[in-house]
């Protein structure tokens, strides 16, 4: 499936409705809204929740930049999956 791609100016709503048809539980966003360039955030359901419901705003007026994650912690395309599991299970670590 293709990669949900968008910039930090997309409205949350924009990027909501872009989940919803893709069936998808984030958006990732960069540089210019084009895989293509560096990764600046993703925007996941949580955040929708978190961020958004949570904190009184309005999906439609806000921008994805403003409660999106920033620089999310990425792999490289050959790492292998000892890698990422080890990456997830300090990441846990942390988060308790």
């Amino acid at each position: 499936r293709p990669l949900l791609v968008c910039d930090a100016e997309t409205t949350v709503r924009a990027a909501m409705q872009a989940m919803q048809q893709g069936h998808r539980g984030y958006v990732v966003i960069t540089a210019d809204g084009t895989a293509r360039t560096r990764l600046t955030g993703i925007f996941t359901e949580r955040d929708v929740l978190l961020r958004v419901i949570d904190g009184g705003r309005n999906p439609m007026e806000i921008r994805i930049g403003d409660v999106m994650t920033r620089d999310p912690e990425t792999l490289p395309v050959d790492a292998r999956i000892a890698c990422a599991q080890a990456r997830c299970s300090r990441a846990i670590s942390r988060r308790w």
